[in-house]
């Protein structure tokens, strides 16, 4: 008899199964357990490959990013070059075709060149602004403003003989800010000459959204035809 169990063979030889089993459970066990360890192990180092991988990939996406900033820094400065290019080409058109156009566009005659990017600005204008910023006529900054102009033009109408003055802002696409500078700089300018003065803007073309907004603020839009076509 043994722990009060009696003992004959086919107890013991169950007792022997059991403890097998028993044995055999036990390994199995150990053995789920070091797969379940190297399984762990495994997804520690997926765990870590991908960690990497992440590290990598934003590595990767960040010198994407600089060389994205970097080539739009080079299209930019394109754009400004080529915008310089096609400015200063549009004001030695306009230069050259500044009667015509006066003429043709504004019903003007007997057109003079008071001030341009191309021309120097006459010292008779100079002193004219100078004379009503003394007097207070117009401030520091708007006389400062006024002498960036693109085009000033003194003419006489055709129609009238009435002495005029024009104002106007070259560009290659016409803009908000070409509109507004033109208006702005041609009240400055009747304060000086107390004449009618003309604000226009000259340039390859103009969107309906400015055109109306020209039109609103009586500023003249003139399309040159060769940048037009």
């Amino acid at each position: 008899m043994y722990n009060g169990v009696m003992t004959t063979p086919e107890n013991n030889e169950r007792m022997a199964a059991d403890i097998a089993d028993l044995k055999e459970g036990q390994a199995r066990l150990e053995e789920g357990q070091a797969e379940l360890r190297e399984g762990q192990t495994r997804l520690e180092e997926g765990q870590t490959e991908l960690r990497e991988g992440q590290a990598r990939l934003e590595e990767r996406v960040g010198r994407l990013e600089a060389g994205q900033t970097r080539l739009e820094d080079r299209m930019d400065r394109m754009d400004d070059t080529v915008g310089h290019l096609v400015g200063a080409e549009l004001e030695r058109e306009v230069h050259a075709n500044i009667v015509n156009i006066a003429s043709r566009q504004l019903g003007l005659n007997r057109v003079r060149i008071l001030q341009s990017k191309i021309v120097t600005r006459s010292s008779e204008f100079q002193d004219a602004i100078d004379d009503a910023e003394e007097q207070k006529l117009i401030t520091e900054d708007q006389a400062s403003h006024l002498e960036q102009s693109d085009v000033i033009l003194a003419a006489r109408r055709k129609n009238d003989r009435i002495s005029v003055h024009v104002v106007a802002e070259v560009s290659g696409l016409i803009g908000e800010r070409d509109i507004d500078r033109a208006w702005d700089r041609a009240k400055t300018l009747a304060r000086i000459k107390r004449t009618p003065v003309i604000p226009a803007v000259i340039g390859g073309s103009v969107a309906p959204p400015q055109q109306e907004t020209a039109n609103q603020k009586g500023v003249t839009v003139i399309i040159t035809s060769r940048l037009s076509g």
